[in-house]
């Protein structure tokens, strides 16, 4: 019976073409992780804000003349209280990393999430909370 490839020893290009394999590997590994940002922003008749989803707070928001109540827990946000005329936007699924926006009509409120990859574009953080 005949060997199909022979018994070679491994040669020193075999070691260097396992090596920038191994290079490129850890450069994509290093670039591609870490530096993504989770956020929502709230736009309001009063403007706009960005606040992060990696901290746990609670927002109370007044636009176009009724009152919400925004949670933001456990990296997702919700609206748990609003005193508008239909509520919608207190039955709509809390908003995370996956996307997906919270829409109040009667209010003219609108939150939405965010994903940036880095800095911001202007190279400012959008909003800094002690």
């Amino acid at each position: 019976m005949e060997k199909i490839l022979p018994n070679k020893k491994p040669t020193a290009l075999d070691f260097i073409i396992i090596a920038i394999f191994l290079a490129f590997a850890l450069l994509f590994i290093f670039f591609s992780v870490g530096g993504e940002s989770l956020s929502v922003t709230v736009t309001s008749d009063v403007g706009e804000t960005t606040y992060p989803l990696d901290r746990d707070m609670t927002l109370h928001i007044s636009s176009g003349g009724y009152n919400y109540t925004v949670e933001i827990k456990d990296g997702k946000a919700a609206v748990t209280e609003a005193d508008c005329p239909d509520g919608i936007c207190k039955s709509t699924r809390p908003i995370d990393r996956d996307g997906g926006s919270i829409i109040c009509v009667p209010g003219g409120l609108l939150i939405k999430s965010n994903i940036s990859h880095g800095e911001a574009e202007n190279g400012k953080a959008d909003i800094i909370i002690p």
